[in-house]
């Protein structure tokens, strides 16, 4: 299985929301991640975070 480079492009910053205080400039563990369900980048407050919002709200409905 041949693994699927990173998109050049960003994901765009979250500007409002529960966890957007937690994505500071200066803080090292904020970083563009890949989904583990969905495999779309997102910004990730820290390493445990491998979701997107979007698989979360999916996850709690099962």
């Amino acid at each position: 299985m041949e693994a699927k480079a990173k998109p050049a492009r960003r994901p765009a910053r979250p500007r409002a929301g529960a966890n957007a205080r937690f994505f500071r400039d200066d803080d090292p563990r904020v970083k563009v991640r890949r989904c583990l369900m969905c495999g779309g980048d997102f910004w990730s407050a820290h390493a445990g975070n491998r979701m997107c919002a979007a698989c979360i709200e999916k996850a709690r409905e099962l």
